[in-house]
């Protein structure tokens, strides 16, 4: 580190493994936000099937609103949003004594939580704009 990098080098202040993982704070709080994560989904099953379905999404299929990159001068398909239905969105944006992600999900860095709908397909919900973002196959 120091031929690379010297002047960064001075600030690394070195690490330790003396300290148990079950009492960094870093990993109780990622085991705290896991734990509520799956009790959100467990709480609206629903999440996991609305807008989902076994046509899969590629860069040659057509959906309603279609996310596209550009790239080294060239377009990506990147995949679909749908938007949820406000039935379902009211449960992602109002705490109801459950779940504390309503609470805090304008705290989520990127707005998104991603996982797979029941028939596997990778999602995101997009937390700020109320779209079901769904990755291309």
């Amino acid at each position: 580190m120091n031929v690379l990098a010297p002047e960064e080098s001075k600030l690394y202040g070195g690490m330790n493994n003396r300290v148990d993982s079950v009492d960094e704070i870093g990993l109780q709080i990622a085991d705290l936000l896991t734990g509520e994560v799956r009790f959100f989904f467990e709480n609206n099953p629903e999440l996991l099937s609305v807008e989902s379905d076994h046509k899969l999404i590629t860069g040659e299929s057509r959906e309603e609103i279609e996310m596209w990159v550009h790239e080294f001068g060239i377009y990506h398909k990147y995949g679909s949003l749908i938007k949820i239905p406000p039935d379902i969105m009211q449960k992602i944006q109002v705490f109801s004594g459950g779940s504390c992600i309503p609470i805090y999900r304008r705290s989520f860095a990127a707005g998104l939580l991603g996982y797979y709908t029941d028939l596997g397909q990778p999602r995101y919900i997009e937390l700020y704009e109320g779209n079901f973002f769904q990755q291309i196959d």
